[in-house]
């Protein structure tokens, strides 16, 4: 008995109080769901990112993955310690 599928990379267009409907129009009935989606990063994070150029913040992307990567004092790397980040914008990687 298969009572859990993971959907990966199914967009959900309307969700109402009995089913789910995917983009491609697929109908999931359902009695309880559980969201776990994502939310990309906002273009002026994105930006920042971009304009501190190569180095620390660059390296650390791979893990960070279009949010800032901050030091435990919430510093932006790459930043010279004069920008601040938290919040969802936000990677602690050092």
């Amino acid at each position: 008995l298969d009572l859990t599928e993971l959907l990966l990379d199914s967009g959900v267009s309307e969700v109402d109080a009995d089913a789910i409907r995917l983009a491609d129009g697929t109908e999931i009935p359902y009695g309880l769901a559980v969201w776990a989606a994502g939310n990309g990063p906002l273009p002026l994070t994105l930006q920042l990112i971009e304009e501190l150029g190569a180095g620390a913040q660059s390296e650390a992307q791979s893990v960070a993955r279009g949010r800032l990567a901050v030091d435990p004092w919430l510093r932006v790397l790459g930043g010279d310690g004069s920008i601040f980040s938290l919040g969802d914008c936000s990677c602690a990687v050092a």
